[in-house]
């Protein structure tokens, strides 16, 4: 009996996998027919292009590099197919919205796990064909005889093309399930995904606000930890010439687990989803809810910023309250068709504003010891610093006199709106892991630990190297207090260089603090880079202001 019935349940949600494919086949074909036209139909033309513009005289004899072209081409096209799937799966289980619909399909001898798996597959399938002819057409590519280039990149690219759109269904799948009605799959739909972005971008602002010692936030590494959707086209997109296979296999493996994980998610919540929901606002309330907390969050920090004009001063705090609530209200009021949960949504505005205010205070008193936190000495492999004005970074081996500098800062933790430079001090830890920090400080507050630093060999080597290699040229000096300028040979700047260094041991704190000394500004080109570095001359640097006297340089004009 048990025998029987297995194979009997596994065809039924086979055949209505197939009615699933059916019905979405004219829809498939024509993807099909515009991804040939694409690739190879649209690619060919713009190789042809490209070798006309590169030789007209000689169109024949130009070879034309693939991997220029492949990157966009794979991004292009895991958007689009991502896209497709997309429709398909909301197409699919446009039924869950109908309580007519709904009853049809849950009477099927099919069981709920194989009616989901069912139209699931029934909406990614499909769309593998023009996947699939879109990444062959790439690899014939290759071989034609004006072409060169690797077919393994293209067909790491068809992996994470297809890894990409199963994560994206898969997470989109619980929103699916999770919504009464079509309105509520939309608006819950973009509310969460573009609401985590602007969400991590808010809490981006704050650490840099409130975090004493907090590194500017890098947006793009935070919003990496909030929508799959960003975090799956922000990875592809940066890796998406598929030359490090590392980043790539860790790249993979997140989507499939992802992928997974949202699966089951939607297995267990579609298996418990009641038939009756369909029709109403949402199927699961917790998604509104999240959603609503969303809006309440962002809308108390954007009225709060516009009326207290970017500024975190009492007003704004007064009207992030009044923000919150009142986007919470709107947003449950267009979620519900009206006002019947008004006081729910006053709640969520007013845990919204409370979420805030507590992620400030956390911040303010240090983020749970960030704050505070000095690795010791014994830990510590290396350790950097990096001042204003220096176009690199200072690195000791023995991390004592950095360690006492942080501590000293630390210290003062209360002068953190203090005006001054730019200091950054960054720890490389023996288990391989990194801590860094970024100040702006009053240089003449820590004169007495920052002068033994650009009195260090370590500064003085940092100079020699930046400074004595062979490949510098185009060096522009500045020199502010003779009103005077010019372009300087590389013997010029290294024999400018190597007076400032013979005067160094007599600073007396105007190299750091700026203090009886005069302002002069390096611009210079190296192989790689564009570079640019100021040095204060003490008045007392007799060597460095001798070579400055002799320089070729010509008078600033006078600004109008």
């Amino acid at each position: 009996m048990t025998q029987r019935a297995l194979p009997n349940k596994f065809h039924a949600a086979l055949n209505l996998y197939r009615l699933s494919v059916k019905r979405t086949a004219g829809i498939t074909l024509l993807l099909t027919v515009f991804s040939l036209l694409f690739c190879p139909g649209y690619v060919i033309m713009e190789i042809n292009r490209e070798r006309t513009y590169a030789n007209v005289s000689n169109i024949s004899g130009k070879i034309v590099n693939f991997a220029e072209f492949y990157p966009l081409l794979i991004v292009i096209a895991t958007v689009a197919t991502t896209a497709a799937a997309l429709l398909y799966l909301f197409i699919n289980f446009s039924f869950l919205y109908s309580r007519s619909s709904s009853d049809f399909f849950h009477a099927l001898p099919v069981k709920r796990g194989g009616l989901l798996f069912s139209r699931f597959a029934a909406s990614v399938v499909p769309i593998m064909l023009p996947i699939a002819i879109t990444y062959i057409s790439m690899g014939c590519i290759t071989k034609l005889k004006y072409v060169t280039g690797s077919v393994k990149p293209i067909a790491l690219g068809f992996c994470a093309n297809v890894l990409v759109m199963l994560a994206c269904c898969a997470f989109s799948l619980i929103f699916i399930v999770c919504a009464g009605s079509v309105f509520d799959l939309i608006l819950s739909f973009f509310t969460f995904n573009a609401g985590t972005l602007l969400l991590q971008m808010i809490n981006a602002e704050l650490i840099n606000q409130f975090l004493f010692g907090s590194v500017t936030a890098d947006y793009s590494r935070l919003l990496l930890h909030s929508s799959p959707f960003y975090y799956a086209f922000a990875q592809l997109f940066s890796l998406r010439r598929f030359t490090n296979a590392k980043l790539l296999m860790f790249f993979g493996i997140k989507l499939l687990i992802m992928a997974a994980i949202s699966l089951v998610a939607a297995f267990l919540l579609y298996n418990r989803r009641r038939s009756e929901k369909s029709g109403v606002t949402y199927a699961y309330r917790f998604l509104y809810v999240i959603c609503l907390f969303i809006v309440g969050f962002i809308g108390a920090y954007c009225l709060g910023i516009i009326f207290s004009s970017g500024e975190y001063t009492v007003s704004f705090w007064i009207f992030a309250a009044l923000g919150a609530l009142l986007s919470a209200v709107t947003f449950g009021a267009i979620s519900d068709r009206g006002f019947k949960t008004v006081k729910k949504s006053l709640i969520t505005g007013g845990c919204s504003f409370a979420a805030m205010v507590c992620a400030v205070i956390i911040l303010i008193t240090g983020g749970f010891g960030y704050a505070s936190r000095i690795p010791k000495k014994e830990n510590i492999s290396s350790a950097s610093l990096t001042l204003s004005g220096s176009d690199g970074t200072l690195e000791f081996k023995d991390p004592a006199a950095i360690i006492r500098l942080h501590e000293k800062i630390i210290e003062n933790r209360s002068l953190k709106n203090d005006e001054g430079g730019y200091i950054a001090i960054d720890y490389n830890l023996k288990n391989g892991d990194a801590v860094r920090r970024q100040y702006y400080i009053d240089y003449n507050k820590y004169k007495d630990l920052l002068l033994p630093l650009y009195k260090s060999d370590e500064y003085i080597e940092s100079l020699k190297k930046e400074f004595f290699k062979e490949d510098i040229y185009d060096v522009y000096v500045d020199i502010e207090y003779k009103s005077a300028n010019g372009v300087l040979s590389a013997e010029e700047i290294r024999t400018l260089i190597a007076a400032y260094i013979s005067d160094l041991p007599n600073a007396e704190g105007g190299v750091v603090t700026g203090e009886n000394a005069e302002f002069i500004s390096i611009n210079y080109r190296s192989a790689k880079n564009y570079n640019y570095c100021s040095l204060y001359i003490e008045n007392g640097f007799k060597n460095t202001l001798a070579v400055i006297d002799s320089l070729p340089l010509n008078e600033s004009e006078a600004e109008g």
